[in-house]
């Protein structure tokens, strides 16, 4: 069923209570003598403890700050660079030259940046004087299909980071249902013991009793013997029931990373869903599935991946229109377009746009795939939980007609006509019977998760 169960529960209600509960649950809780839990905040706990949850939210985090650090757009570049030539000339002699150029760069989106540079030379005329000469370059450097051909960084980190989101949403769900189930499990296994701790004391009252019929020779050896193997046996299942007991709790503590062994934990509520529609269902998890979410992402880039190899044989171009200021004339300025066009011969092109195509078509079996797994796993959880459902009516008749016996085995020990040990064995009948239909109560509940 675990499953199943995973499928099913995949929707936007739930994501919100488990970001809920992990934003708001309180940091660590020391369990308390006597303290009562219910399973909202045993989960509550054991999200916010949850080793694994902690380590996919600080991975969550570092890829949020991957994609701030990516955004090339409003993040200043500089650019400087100078040299100096040493010169020789017949009249002049020789004399130092030396240039220097400064540029700032101001992405405003991955096709465009604006650019300030200023170039400043000295040289040497004619006449022996030295010169220096100074300009100021303002333009705008247009890349128009750099996101056609290019996977920017950007919006590589923005895909890591929507992989991890999903990442952690699982990781929730997961660490969720795996302290249900846990907690569903020690509950019945409490219940269980505290059943065959009853059914104990019961027999040990009748082995009393039997020893005294035997002394007074009212039964025999072989019933002696008969209620002496019962004792043994019921002893043996209780030492088992306190091992269950012992070790379920044991697994829910490690989950949440809390000692429960001081904790009592309160039974589920009586089971009160109505039945579930399965189309609705199916609706819900073909939308919020995160193993269809995640497979769905990676076809969406798979097939840009495709788009943008079909566009390597574009050229690419950088445009850059502009203004050049002379420093020591500023009103003899200048403007013009600069253009230039790269082309690129890739011939392992064509095999590459191949096997891209090969990943998508394999990548949407896998969609489809996942999508008639969620349907056939949803039908067969229904086909389960209307099986529970039918268990828990039957149940219902039958401590219905275990409390009908004890009610006349009561009267007829007040008339003298039972022994107290008859009595106290329809007494636990009644108990196992509700204990039964508990258990088919916390069955519907983890097929319903």
């Amino acid at each position: 069923m675990n499953n199943r169960i995973m499928i099913i529960s995949g929707n936007r209600n739930r994501f919100t209570f488990l970001v809920f509960i992990f934003l708001f649950a309180i940091l660590q809780i020391p369990a308390e003598e006597n303290e009562k839990w219910d399973i909202e905040k045993v989960v509550s706990v054991g999200i916010n403890n949850s080793f694994t949850v902690q380590t996919e939210r600080e991975n969550l985090l570092k890829k949020q700050l991957s994609l701030k650090s990516s955004k090339s757009f409003g993040n200043l570049s500089a650019d400087l660079k100078g040299g100096m030539v040493l010169n020789w000339s017949s009249d002049q002699g020789i004399f130092l030259s030396e240039s220097f150029t400064s540029a700032i760069t101001f992405p405003v989106s991955e096709q465009i940046a604006l650019i300030s540079e200023y170039t400043m030379d000295s040289g040497s005329l004619e006449s022996g004087i030295t010169e220096n000469r100074g300009s100021f370059l303002l333009g705008i450097n247009i890349k128009p299909l750099q996101d056609r051909k290019y996977l920017s960084d950007y919006e590589s980190a923005l895909n890591n980071l929507n992989e991890e989101e999903l990442t952690w949403t699982s990781s929730l769900i997961k660490t969720e249902f795996g302290i249900r189930a846990a907690y569903i499990k020690a509950i019945e296994n409490i219940s269980d013991r505290k059943i065959v701790e009853l059914e104990f004391l019961n027999i040990k009252k009748i082995r009393k009793e039997n020893e005294e019929k035997f002394e007074l020779g009212l039964v025999s050896k072989s019933t002696l013997n008969s209620s002496y193997l019962k004792k043994l046996k019921i002893s043996e299942s209780l030492e088992q029931s306190r091992a269950d007991e012992y070790i379920s709790l044991l697994k829910l503590s490690r989950l949440i990373n809390v000692d429960l062994s001081d904790v009592e934990l309160k039974p589920l509520l009586p089971f009160s869903m109505a039945k579930p529609d399965k189309e609705q269902l199916i609706q819900s998890a073909l939308v919020s599935n995160i193993l269809l979410k995640q497979s769905m992402s990676k076809l969406k880039i798979l097939k840009k991946s495709l788009q943008r190899i079909k566009n390597n044989f574009l050229p690419d171009i950088s445009i850059v229109p502009g203004i050049e200021i002379p420093v020591t004339d500023p009103e003899n300025w200048t403007s013009g377009i600069s253009v230039n066009m790269e082309f690129m011969i890739d011939r392992s092109g064509k095999y590459a746009l191949e096997k891209r195509n090969i990943d998508i078509v394999q990548q949407e079996r896998k969609v489809k795939i996942i999508k008639n797994t969620i349907i056939d796993n949803i039908s067969i959880a229904l086909y389960d939980f209307n099986t529970e459902q039918k268990k828990f009516e039957y149940l219902t008749a039958f401590l219905d007609q275990k409390n009908i016996i004890l009610s006349e085995k009561e009267k007829s020990f007040r008339e003298n006509m039972i022994s107290s040990t008859e009595l106290e064995t329809a007494r636990i009948d009644v108990l196992n019977a509700k204990n039964d239909l508990e258990n088919i109560g916390n069955n519907l509940w983890s097929t319903w998760y």
